[in-house]
């Protein structure tokens, strides 16, 4: 995971209502204790409660407007079916399943398990999961080593009352994105490597720019171009903000049009 990922997760862990298997306050358990009541008593079963653990509980997020309780489990055993150790290490590679419920009720809205096995929840105001805006989340799958795949969705109570996910890209290590200020689209660089050229994996690498504007409930995708130029890689560069502004400077003719200060730099 580069090293963008990490730090905003840092900072969202230490800022944002969020209670860890590690730190258990007696008002959190009483919340995993009414959620898994919710869960038993639902049409949408989960797998035995034996075999999971709660990873993170989000005790109070706005989703369009209404509150709701996001509870993170991890597996506690390996395709083998030997157990995984407790420890973060241990849980490091273990499938994740999203429980939401309703604050009001406790009614399970979405209830789905993935084979990734990290994420990032994040909104475009980083003060607080329960202020308004959009809610969006990554899913991220790491094997092991330097690289990593993910996918962005937007999340969406659906019509018919539930959570829908609603997909709006696909990155990795080399890529980066902005959201738009007005919280309908995104900025994302993907870092070209290069074989032909005998580039390494971290070594500057062009990039290609697109657009992904929200509109009939989907997002739209606009591929703006490649930089003639290379630049220093996503791992490296000290900010999206920073790296987004020096090719803007050098190529104007590819960014015209784009106005970076109307995008905020999550990632």
């Amino acid at each position: 995971m580069n090293k963008t990922i990490i730090n905003y997760l840092s900072v969202c862990f230490c800022i944002l209502f969020v209670a860890c298997n590690s730190g258990k306050t007696t008002d959190t358990a009483a919340k995993i204790a009414d959620t898994n009541k919710a869960l038993n008593s639902n049409v949408l079963p989960m797998t035995n409660a034996d075999s999971i653990i709660v990873d993170t509980v989000y005790a109070n997020v706005d989703i369009d407007g209404s509150m709701y309780t996001i509870t993170v489990y991890k597996d506690k055993y390996d395709e083998d079916h030997e157990l995984r150790s407790e420890s973060e290490d241990g849980l490091r590679y273990s499938p994740t399943r999203f429980v939401i419920t309703k604050k009001a009720d406790g009614t399970v809205v979405f209830n789905q398990k993935f084979t990734e096995n990290q994420y990032q929840l994040f909104k475009k105001d980083t003060l607080g999961f329960n202020l308004p805006g959009k809610l969006y989340l990554s899913l991220i799958t790491e094997a092991g080593g330097s690289g990593y795949g993910a996918t962005l969705y937007r999340v969406n109570m659906g019509v018919s009352g539930k959570i829908e996910l609603i997909k709006a890209f696909e990155y990795g290590e080399l890529s980066c994105f902005a959201i738009n200020k007005d919280d309908n689209g995104f900025l994302k660089l993907t870092g070209d490597w290069n074989f032909d050229e005998h580039e390494t994996h971290f070594e500057q690498h062009r990039y290609q720019v697109s657009k992904y504007d929200w509109k009939d409930g989907k997002y739209m995708e606009t591929k703006i171009g490649k930089t003639k130029e290379k630049y220093v890689s996503t791992a490296d560069a000290p900010s999206v903000k920073e790296l987004l502004q020096e090719i803007y400077t050098n190529e104007p003719q590819l960014m015209q049009g784009i106005q970076t200060d109307n995008y905020l730099y999550i990632q």
